[in-house]
């Protein structure tokens, strides 16, 4: 398993100080990793500070906690 550190970034209304988080996720390796363009993912939060991606179609690990 590859582990990839991400910046959550600050998005929104700045003038308004209306600011929310954002994950940016691009690149080859989400190809490889198995998420085509223009195909859809279902994003699970598990509990707090734990989000997992999943391509459609994909059935998350039951042994998950």
């Amino acid at each position: 398993m590859k582990i990839r550190n991400l910046k959550v970034e600050k998005t929104g209304d700045f003038h308004r100080h209306k600011i929310k988080p954002a994950i940016r996720l691009k690149g080859n390796w989400l190809a490889r990793a198995g998420f085509a363009p223009d195909s859809r993912v279902r994003v699970i939060v598990r509990e707090t500070g734990w989000l997992e991606v999943l391509a459609d179609g994909h059935q998350p690990n039951p042994l998950s906690p």
